[in-house]
């Protein structure tokens, strides 16, 4: 037996020991105590004593042969079960039976320590694989020479090239760019809630088409966005959003333009040149008549044909000017189910569509085509205070025309009225297109007019009419949702990028539907963690920010190229003992831009994202007191690793940060620098989390909750 098997059999064997000495004893009183024997008091003690030792010995007995039969197996076999994790073998010794067992457990364990082996090395190839691609993936999209950002289904960023880093260009723009970051902070909303309901109802129909829009960058380029479809299971979706740089196409084309007007007007002078010297010769009276004549005829009919071949050239050049504005093909019936739909989720009118479906096809930008019609009918329909509108269309060889008629007239003169709403940007429901109304009205060929008419009950009502292009499709151009397929060619690969393609695929690992923060686990949040260095202590007296440093979390993983570090110069002078501290002096801070202009980008860069920091009460404070002179304010949760850790550790004498980081191991660096406190204090809440899992805290809620017993929330600013 091992020593634990032999402490127990001792605690049973005397345990039953004094139970039968007791029982022996108090057997003996009752004899004595009512006369039921005669034996003398000698005898009765050692027949007494005599039968205490017999059971003693069948108690004993009793244990050895329990031990031996049904404890030891048992606690062999634990043994064994043990030998599966440390990967030895159990030595074979006990009974019969035990070795039979134990050579049964040996053989499984051979067997599994084989199979772990095999499977730990199928994991590690598989891993290895998948790293290899994730790279491979990650250097090809490096080297797009087109925007690209890979997002889950609700807008959230998992990777991004540097190309869109490129067409960020302002400050508080990039600052919304990140992994786990929204992409609706990049571009307009709508235009990307466009393109995701787009898409969807592609997919649903069976379409393999895309969703595409033009729209402007934040560095202000015109860009063609198309969205792509990677994985749309029920457990999670992957979108592709690819923006291509559309802004040198155009450039090329205005050039074109200017090169065929000049050459129009110069071909325009020469014939009239030529039909300046064919007057002046035909009425030269020294020449004879039939050559005069001759010479006039041929002038005569070269001015006509260059006339010809200039006008047939402006024809061309007009189409292939508007072409450049790109559009893809859709089904006029679609086109008017899709304005119908919009205009009952975005606007409170009431639209009636004709009966008969049109088979024809339209050639349209679908997002800022419909933006501008429901705009104007929009504005229409307020200036009348009626919501119904009835939609009519009459084809024509190669035009449409859309007639929406809404009852009632309208006070101002239509022509007015349409030239200047065609002179504004269409926008709608918070959303508004970059381009004017008539404009995109104008690359689409369309015409557009409102008019007054009269039925026979003499009911006034405004017409809107739009006429645009149309043709009948080809069958290989149209898909079931009636639009066409567009391909896509990859770009010829640029010089290798240097910098690393930044992407985290565990998002697409959550829950599709957040729960709400406060029940969020903290493995799966956003986290901002910053630090900001001042000009004192005490910002109730005037002292000021002149430092900001961040770094974010995602998926408990430092994200390393995501960090926030700027200097900003104060109104009053940094002291010399705060200046000993983090090392910034007023020279260094000369020609940086005020607070109130480094803060809105900070502000952006810190969006639906959980606060952070060690001792952040501070750092909150100071952030507090410029509320109202910037009008921004921070609102999102806060934790502080000071509080979590005075909690953890109770015990321990301090909680600094150089103590903390001390603790777990961490190296720091730029120690009392914004950048390098808040990469410190990031390191140390890594590795809190797994301790706060320890206790059964893995949600915000429980985080915040468990701060509040720390003795340190005495602490105020």
């Amino acid at each position: 037996m091992n020593r634990n098997e032999q402490r127990l059999f001792s605690l049973y064997f005397f345990s039953g020991f004094g139970v039968i000495l007791a029982s022996v004893s108090l057997f003996a009183v009752l004899l004595w105590q009512f006369d039921f024997v005669t034996i003398e008091g000698s005898g009765l003690i050692w027949g007494l004593l005599l039968l205490v030792l017999l059971l003693s010995g069948a108690h004993f007995a009793g244990l050895k042969l329990f031990f031996s039969r049904m404890l030891e197996p048992l606690n062999r076999l634990n043994d064994a079960l043990q030998a599966f994790e440390t990967g030895r073998e159990l030595e074979l010794r006990g009974s019969t039976f035990t070795r039979n067992l134990i050579t049964s457990i040996n053989r499984l364990n051979t067997a599994y320590r084989e199979l772990r082996q095999s499977t730990d090395a199928r994991i590690a190839e598989a891993n290895e694989k998948l790293e290899r691609e994730k790279r491979t993936l990650a250097t090809l999209i490096s080297e797009l020479h087109s925007g690209v950002i890979l997002c889950s289904g609700e807008g959230r960023i998992t990777l991004y090239n540097p190309v869109i880093e490129e067409m960020a260009a302002d400050a508080q723009v990039k600052a919304r760019l990140g992994l786990g970051k929204n992409i609706r902070g990049l571009f307009d909303a709508g235009l990307i809630d466009y393109l995701f309901e787009e898409s969807r109802t592609l997919l649903g129909s069976g379409s393999k088409a895309l969703s595409a829009a033009v729209s402007y960058a934040p560095s202000g380029d015109l860009v063609r966005l198309s969205l792509i479809p990677v994985s749309t299971t029920e457990e999670s979706e992957a979108w592709l959003l690819i923006m291509r740089n559309i802004a040198p196409e155009m450039r090329q084309a205005a050039g074109r333009d200017t090169l065929l007007k000049q050459l129009s007007e110069q071909v325009r002078a020469s014939v009239a040149s030529i039909r300046a010297a064919g007057e002046n010769l035909s009425e030269y009276p020294d020449m004879p008549a039939a050559m005069r004549q001759n010479f006039v005829g041929v002038i005569e009919d070269e001015a006509g044909r260059l006339g010809s071949q200039v006008t047939q050239v402006l024809g061309e050049y007009e189409q292939t000017y508007r072409s450049y504005w790109p559009k893809d093909p859709v089904l006029l019936s679609e086109f008017l189910q899709n304005f119908r739909q919009r205009a009952a989720s975005l606007t409170a009118l009431e639209v009636t569509l004709p009966d008969a479906h049109s088979a024809n096809i339209i050639r349209v930008d679908t997002y800022a085509l419909l933006l501008t019609l429901l705009s104007l009918q929009t504005r229409i329909s307020e200036a009348l205070g009626e919501k119904s509108v009835k939609l009519h269309v009459t084809e024509r060889e190669n035009l449409c025309e859309i007639r929406m008629l809404t009852s009632g007239m309208l006070r101002e003169r239509n022509e007015q009225l349409l030239q200047r709403w065609l002179a504004e940007k269409p926008s709608l429901a918070g959303s508004a297109h970059p381009v004017e109304a008539g404009e995109i009205l104008d690359r689409h060929d369309a015409e557009v007019w409102i008019k007054t008419k009269r039925e026979l009950s003499d009911a006034p009502q405004t017409e809107l009419c739009i006429v645009l292009p149309s043709e009948k499709p080809a069958a290989s151009e149209i898909h079931p949702a009636g639009t066409k397929a567009e391909s896509t060619t990859a770009n010829p690969a640029g010089p290798a990028a240097s910098r690393p393609v930044y992407y985290d695929f565990e998002i697409f690992l959550q829950s599709k539907t957040s729960p709400e923060l406060a029940d969020a686990k903290l493995s799966e949040l956003s986290f901002t963690v910053f630090d900001l260095e001042t000009t004192g202590l005490n910002p109730s007296i005037g002292d000021e920010i002149i430092s900001f440093g961040g770094i974010r979390i995602l998926n408990s993983r430092l994200l390393t190229h995501d960090t926030f570090d700027a200097l900003c110069k104060p109104s009053r002078p940094v002291s010399p003992e705060s200046t000993a501290i983090h090392g910034i002096t007023n020279e260094m801070l000369t020609g940086k831009p005020p607070v109130t202009e480094v803060l809105p980008a900070f502000h952006a860069w810190c969006e639906n994202s959980v606060l952070v920091g060690h001792n952040i009460a501070f750092d909150l404070r100071f952030l507090k007191m410029l509320e109202k002179r910037s009008g921004l304010s921070f609102t999102q949760p806060a934790l502080d690793t000071l509080l979590l850790s005075s909690v953890l550790f109770p015990d321990a004498e301090a909680h600094g940060l150089e103590v903390l980081c001390a603790k777990f191991g961490i190296t720091v660096k730029g120690r009392h620098s914004a950048l390098g406190d808040a990469i410190a204090t990031a390191e140390v809440f890594a590795y809190l989390i797994p301790l706060l899992a320890e206790r059964g805290i893995t949600t915000l809620a429980q985080a915040r909750e468990l701060s509040k017993d720390s003795h340190f929330n005495m602490l105020k600013y």
